[in-house]
């Protein structure tokens, strides 16, 4: 019983770390877009080797039991959570009424 424990603990904080990787890979992506030649391609790739360590880290982490499948996918919320109030908290521009923003 306490090994079982023990290995859904686990598997909630990998799903928590593929959560801070995709999520702080967008981040990053997203940040450097605007200096680059081909933000399309970058973007892409990014999203692509995102989806990919991602889904692949579920499959694994999963092991064909929709328990721990269930409890990674948590982990992974968790990790975008993490992840949105670490980045977006100094990053969102307060708006007033009345303020101009558009040109």
């Amino acid at each position: 019983m306490m090994n079982e424990i023990m290995v859904l603990v686990l598997v909630l904080l990998a799903g928590m770390g593929l959560g801070l990787v995709f999520f702080g890979g967008l981040w990053l992506t997203v940040g450097k877009i605007a200096a680059l030649q081909q933000p399309g391609l970058w973007f892409f790739t990014s999203w692509l080797l995102r989806m990919t360590f991602v889904l692949g880290g579920i499959y694994w982490i999963g092991n064909g039991q929709w328990q721990r499948i269930l409890i990674c996918m948590a982990g992974f919320i968790a990790g975008r959570m993490m992840v949105f109030r670490r980045t977006s908290s100094w990053r969102i521009p307060k708006f007033e009424k009345g303020d101009r923003y558009a040109p």
